[in-house]
């Protein structure tokens, strides 16, 4: 068929005919008529992943369904294959329906337990997982310093249950007239079930050029906006191109700038109190999220050299690789304006 995808995986799984590489993700994806078929990076993980999703049902969300190879396995020679389901990412137009999809997807993930596997995980967005949640530590690159000081000496603990959760929603939910959003290429990492969207949020933010009025949607999560912080700090440190280096206990190595109003600004922002009108305290907090994603995006465009859009935060590829929301120019720079 192609490279890495050869005639004995396709058969392995009874699919046969041409191959289409799908876009987005990474690239390696291919439809082979109504199945697709993927690598796994990690086998343990792309197996664990086929086997929940096979029974994974809503009400109020749809997942592709992995098909077993002849012999009733998973995988086959390192490939999974799952069904194509119809739909078309969106998610800044559809960004309530988006909300919807994943408080539903989340409640029926309540109850999984926590798959082991997750720990031996050591790819550069699970590192950038810790890290946002203080768990570990990283020399970030020169242009993401400040930003990312800035975030960590506002970050305050939060006392949430955490569960199995989707890490890369915002272009991974596919809309089709007159079905439930399908809810693709899972990113299982354990955090409470509102991170999911707060990271879905600092992407649309960043990467689709959102307006900041779609954080009003997540008004009702509780600690909304530690929440948004450590999902500023996610992407933050996982686009560094600078080397990783893990510290248990979360002995922090990002020390840089002492701007001591600019931290105790932010850390108001985050703190989840209400002025005397709370309304619109929350209103400047949506504001200062918002420009911090604005600060995060100008930069890995312009100061961190080699990177756009980070790629995919999978670990063990499971479902359809969708079509991630195209990156854009920041509106700040003036050579690059656009529209």
């Amino acid at each position: 068929m192609h490279v890495g995808l050869t005639a004995a995986v396709g058969s392995a799984f009874g699919a046969s005919g041409p191959a289409r590489l799908l876009p987005g993700g990474e690239g390696t994806t291919w439809q082979v008529g109504d199945v697709v078929l993927k690598p796994a990076a990690d086998p343990q993980g792309a197996s664990w992943c086929a086997e929940l999703f096979a029974g994974l049902e809503g009400p109020g969300f749809r997942v592709p369904r992995p098909r077993r190879t002849v012999a009733g396995a998973w995988l086959a020679d390192g490939w999974a294959v799952w069904e194509r389901v119809e739909g078309e990412p969106g998610p800044v137009e559809h960004w309530p329906g988006l909300i919807a999809a994943s408080r539903a997807f989340h409640a029926a993930l309540a109850d999984v337990p926590h798959p082991g596997w997750l720990r031996g995980r050591r790819d550069r967005w699970a590192v950038a997982d810790r890290i946002a949640w203080g768990e570990a530590s990283v020399v970030v690159a020169p242009g993401l310093q400040g930003l990312v000081d800035d975030l960590v000496a506002a970050r305050a603990p939060v006392e949430l249950l955490s569960q199995l959760v989707h890490g890369d929603l915002a272009g991974n939910v596919l809309f089709a007239d007159g079905q439930a959003p399908a809810v693709i290429d899972f990113s299982p990492y354990w955090r409470p079930a509102g991170y999911a969207l707060a990271v879905a949020a600092v992407d649309v933010l960043v990467w689709s050029a959102a307006p900041p009025s779609i954080l009003d949607a997540l008004d009702s999560e509780e600690r909304r906006d530690q929440l948004l912080l450590r999902a500023l700090l996610y992407p933050a440190t996982g686009c560094s191109s600078y080397p990783w280096r893990t510290v248990q206990g979360a002995q922090e190595v990002v020390g840089g700038s002492h701007d001591t109003r600019r931290r105790n600004a932010l850390a108001r922002t985050t703190s989840g109190s209400r002025g005397s009108s709370g309304r619109t305290s929350r209103q400047g907090r949506s504001r200062r999220v918002f420009g911090l994603s604005m600060r995060m995006r100008f930069i890995c465009h312009h100061r961190v050299p080699g990177r756009g859009r980070p790629s995919p935060r999978r670990a063990s590829g499971c479902g359809r690789t969708g079509s991630p929301p195209r990156c854009r120019t920041p509106r700040e720079c003036p050579r690059t304006r656009q529209g």
